[in-house]
């Protein structure tokens, strides 16, 4: 201390006691920085006030009255400064000027950017920044920028609040704003900008947060011969952009990202993409990887590749509905690998394959696929890559069509549980699914689906193994193999406690060109022939077969089955109805559950079917009988029944009922 006193009094004395006082005299001027601007009616009082930094606010001739201040020359801001318009100030750059220009921490509240505009080559029309920026309820107007960002140009932390940006334009990139650095977005609208190449509302370099906000009637667009450029038409992401709570409607980009074009990861919730349009991909969303929760895309449009949404790597997507958007390939979503958890794709088309969702690996579950089409592959969904696989559970393909193959499914390969495939058509083959590979279905129904060959089930190319297990196919039609048609030359169609009925074709029910076919413990009934093909039938365990053109070996008794209903468990099933013969009829091993769930064997045996009689499945899932697997006593005590058609239906609420 006694050092630090020496020194200053050598100052002291070394500057004179006139210079001192002189460096005295401004100190309150830095102790009373920023101030009230009184006259508004040309930019002085504003520059006067700004000098030292600090809060500046308005009082226009002493009335508070709304005043638009001419901007003549640029504001130079090199102090933290915070301007407060108090909701009646509008700043004017008069097309002729930046307004602001700023090389330390700003902050603007409650005041309007108007027409600001600078030339070729220069950033930001209303406001360039080096340091950090924040906007509390700014309206950022009629802006323009010859460079990047019509309306802000920001390389340090933006922080935006309830904000507005409309009628802005960059010839480069960030039709409304560019932020360099981490730009946090809440509760603001970016409508009517346009950029020459990327962002029309937005671009932002760095990371990206965006919640409750709207981006609307945005463009990026390029008119030259430059094949990359003009994308994001409401907002560029360069980094990672995360969204909640807010909509992209009606934005255009003359590439990629209708909506929102995202080159790093995307991650989505409770937000809408609408009416957006990519020429090339992405109509709603473009991104390198997407995860979509609690979303809807509707109405979107590429010319290329995934009208609502575009993943170039992977998309995940939870909860969220894709409605009528369209694409050349992909209509509702296009993906490199695509997990698709409780979510609708519905009425989207796409113009070659995929209408409702392509991708070279499909993991769904627990979604709905509906009135969905393609003009040649995958009405609902296609698997687009022999590499890759089709895992497909506890979802609906309803009314999707193909003007080729697959009217609900295209595949490669695909492993089918617990799924509904209802009224879907192809124009050649596979009403339901055409599988160009191997092929597992699981406790599956297949009703109403129609095509030229295959009305249910068609698969081709050089593997085309189907194993049917444990399901379904009722009501299907087709000319040739109106519930499965096995177009490959050497390879194996096996149908295994399934239950095939009522499946009206000119030339079999099963029908297979050269590969083997086994039913095993199966009912089989449909227009005379049912089975056609040019290698025999092996028969293993009981078959009910409705005549003996698949194998001699078989019990052409009439099974007697109920109609196809709900009789619990996910999908419908046709019953086995007291008396009927396939109860307790199968020999050999059998699956440990039936179509339903219900454990087998209920009796003395497995039942021929996918159905086994005897118990309904008990709510919530549990379809294992009480006991290790013996069936409950009756309401009332005693033994139950056992053996042939003397077993009931037991329902499951008199079996928790208590005695007595």
């Amino acid at each position: 201390m006694q050092g630090n006193g020496r020194w200053w009094a050598v100052g002291i004395a070394a500057v004179g006691t006139a210079a001192l006082c002189a460096s005295l005299a401004l100190f309150p001027r830095l102790l009373e920085a920023g101030g009230t601007v009184t006259n508004c009616g040309d930019q002085t009082d504003l520059e006067a006030q700004l000098a030292g930094g600090g809060t500046v606010t308005f009082n226009c001739n002493g009335t508070n009255q709304p005043a638009t201040i001419p901007i003549d020359s640029t504001l130079v801001i090199t102090l933290p400064t915070t301007i407060d318009g108090g909701g009646v100030i509008t700043l004017d750059g008069q097309n002729a000027r930046r307004i602001i220009d700023a090389s330390a921490p700003l902050t603007l509240v409650n005041i309007t950017l108007w027409r600001g505009r600078v030339g070729a080559g220069e950033d930001g029309g209303a406001v360039r920044s080096t340091s950090a920026v924040t906007l509390d309820r700014v309206k950022v107007i009629s802006n323009t920028a010859g460079r990047f960002g019509g309306g802000l140009f920001i390389s340090g932390t933006a922080i935006i609040t309830a904000s507005t940006f409309m009628s802005n334009s960059a010839s480069y990139s960030g039709g409304g704003l560019l932020a360099y650095d981490m730009v946090v977005i809440t509760a603001s609208t970016f409508t009517s900008k346009t950029s020459e190449y990327w962002g029309g509302g937005l671009y932002a370099e760095g990371p990206a947060t965006i919640t409750g906000s709207t981006f609307t009637s945005n463009t990026s667009r390029f008119q030259g011969d430059i094949a990359l450029l003009g994308g994001g038409g409401g907002l560029w992401a360069s980094a990672a952009v995360t969204v909640t709570a807010s909509s992209f409607l009606s934005n255009t980009a003359h590439t990629r990202g209708g909506g929102l074009l995202a080159d790093g990861p995307a991650t989505i919730a409770a937000s809408t993409f609408q009416s957006n349009t990519a020429r090339w991909n992405g109509g709603g969303l473009h991104a390198e990887t997407a995860v979509i929760t609690a979303s809807t895309f509707i109405s979107n449009t590429a010319r290329w590749n995934g009208g609502g949404l575009f993943a170039n790597t992977a998309a995940t997507v939870t909860a969220s509905t894709f409605m009528s958007n369209a694409g050349g390939w992909g209509g509702g979503l296009y993906a490199d690998k695509a997990v698709v958890t409780a979510s609708t794709f519905s009425a989207n088309h796409a113009i070659t394959s995929g209408g409702g969702l392509l991708a070279d690996t499909a993991i769904v579950t627990a979604s709905t696929f509906t009135s969905n089409s393609a003009g040649y592959y995958g009405g609902g969904l296609l698997q687009s890559a022999w590499y890759g696989k089709g895992l497909i559970t506890g979802s609906i393909f309803t009314n999707n069509s193909a003007g080729d193959e697959g009217g609900g499914l295209w595949g490669y390969e695909a492993f089918i549980t617990a799924t509904t495939f209802t009224s879907n058509t192809a124009g050649s083959s596979g009403g339901g699914i055409y599988i160009a590979g191997l092929v597992e279905i699981t406790a599956t129904t297949f009703t109403g689906n129609s095509a030229t060959s295959g009305g249910a089930i068609s698969t081709g190319g050089p593997t085309g193994d189907v194993t049917l297990t444990n399901s379904t196919l009722h009501a299907n039609s087709a000319i040739t193999g109106s519930a499965i048609f096995n177009d490959s030359p050497s390879d194996p169609t096996r149908v295994a406690f399934s239950t095939v009925t009522d499946n009206p074709a000119t030339h079999g029910t099963i029908a297979t060109s050269g590969g083997s076919r086994v039913l095993a413990n199966s009912i089989v009934s449909g227009t005379t022939p049912v089975c056609t093909g040019a290698a025999a039938g092996t028969n293993e365990g009981v078959n009910f077969v409705s005549d003996t053109t698949c194998g001699a070996s078989v019990n052409t008794s009439n099974p007697l089955l109920g109609p196809l209903a709900d009789n619990g468990g996910p999908t419908l099933t046709r019953a086995l109805l007291p008396g009927s013969p396939a109860i307790d009829a199968a020999t050999g091993a059998c699956p440990a559950t039936d179509q339903r769930g219900v454990a087998r064997p209920v009796g003395a045996a497995c039942d021929v079917g996918a159905y086994e009689f005897g118990i309904a499945p008990p709510p919530g899932g549990d379809t294992s009988p009480p006991e290790g697997g013996t069936p409950p006593p009756p309401p009332g005590g005693g033994t139950p029944p056992s053996g042939g058609g003397t077993r009931q239906l037991v329902p499951v609420v008199a079996i928790n009922q208590p005695a007595g």
